[in-house]
């Protein structure tokens, strides 16, 4: 199957600093993929590539395998949903929605335009709405007003850049649902920018993670948060401890990793061989504070907080090198005392081997982020 759009070897320079360093990759037809990372990763960069508002450095856009690169913004049939919207304030949420059927490139008849105008209006649920004007909507409106119009004409890739950073968590959360509807509905490309994870987790088919201008990661969120290929996208993709440890021996299908005095279990890892060095990385909520089951992981460590989240029981354990790790599970009935000795234990499956070399880099300062 060929590629709907096409990143390929994408540089993009600004004097001194690389903004692009050589990023490529594919988005199948119909699919909604992701470009996560935090800010200056280079993800915003690659939309305004797409779009037309930027010229790459070097490298090439292909729409169907077309290259697009060199083509003017409004020749290349690129809907583009942005963080502000950009609404026009003195025109009603229909006259938003109709205006790129008034365009040399997409204009059509009156009664083709307003079936379509309809169409999206309905599609949006904004049906009702039409004779508002952007100041009398909702914050929630006008984001759909703003997808609205950039559906209206059918275009080949539709770019969201952080469409829902402006709205509040709840109405972020339903509108993460309506954008997954419509993109079933209409089985549309769409690229969709953002550096919250969770966000990203919930509405992409695939995520590209990008740090510092390359590609770290590329997956679906599974592989991403299970199989993470560094220390960097297991931070990235949820909350994460991290220990080294030097591999001793290889034994039934598993690796021997001593950390200072403790002997852990990890599943083995192809070209890892005794006296590797390797960081090890178990997600939170996959820890378990108290006495140890017998088999499994575990290393002593000393109580210093316990919070009740709610759903979770969030206890912060200093190890005896000074490494903090967190354990977010199902709350027990009482919580553990800060100042207590302890053990953090889970099941040697749930460790992940990262990348030799690493030093790890949890602190008490990370561990107070939210998990």
């Amino acid at each position: 199957m060929t590629a709907h759009l096409t990143i390929d070897n994408l540089a993009k320079r600004y004097a001194s600093t690389t903004a692009l360093d050589e990023v490529s990759f594919e988005v199948e037809p119909g699919e909604l993929k992701v470009l996560l990372g935090p800010s200056g990763s280079g993800k915003s960069t690659v939309l305004k590539a797409v779009a037309g508002l930027i010229s790459p450095t070097r490298g090439r856009v292909l729409v169907r395998g077309k290259d697009i690169t060199d083509i003017p913004i409004h020749r290349r049939n690129i809907g583009l949903v942005m963080q502000g919207y950009s609404l026009f304030p003195h025109m009603t949420a229909y006259e938003n929605v109709a205006f790129p059927l008034r365009t040399p490139m997409h204009r059509c008849g009156q009664r083709d335009l307003h079936e379509r105008v309809v169409r999206m209006f309905e599609l949006t649920g904004l049906a009702g709405l039409e004779s508002q004007r952007p100041a009398e909507l909702s914050g929630g409106q006008q984001q759909r007003v703003a997808l609205a119009r950039a559906l209206v004409f059918s275009p080949e890739v539709l770019l969201l850049d952080e469409p829902l950073a402006a709205l509040d968590r709840e109405l972020r959360e339903r509108m993460q649902e309506e954008i997954r509807r419509i993109h079933r509905t209409l089985g549309m490309t769409i690229i969709y920018v953002t550096h919250d994870q969770s966000e990203a987790m919930k509405v992409a088919d695939r995520i590209v993670v990008l740090n510092r201008g390359r590609v770290a990661q590329e997956g679906s969120a599974v592989q991403l948060y299970e199989s993470p290929i560094d220390e960097f996208v297991a931070h990235f993709l949820g909350g994460a401890n991290f220990v080294t440890g030097t591999v001793t021996s290889i034994r039934n299908g598993h690796l021997n990793v001593e950390v200072g005095d403790v002997e852990l279990r990890v599943p083995s890892v192809d070209g890892l061989r005794p006296e590797t060095q390797v960081t090890l990385m178990v997600r939170p909520e996959r820890v378990q504070v108290g006495v140890p089951d017998a088999g499994s992981n575990h290393l002593p460590g000393t109580v210093v907080d316990s919070t009740y989240l709610g759903s979770a029981l969030q206890t912060i354990v200093s190890l005896s090198d000074g490494t903090v790790w967190k354990s977010n599970v199902t709350p027990a009935r009482s919580r553990v005392q800060a100042g207590a000795p302890t053990h953090l234990h889970w099941r040697i499956e749930d460790t992940r081997v990262l990348a030799a070399q690493q030093t790890p880099t949890n602190t008490p300062l990370e561990a107070s982020n939210e998990p």
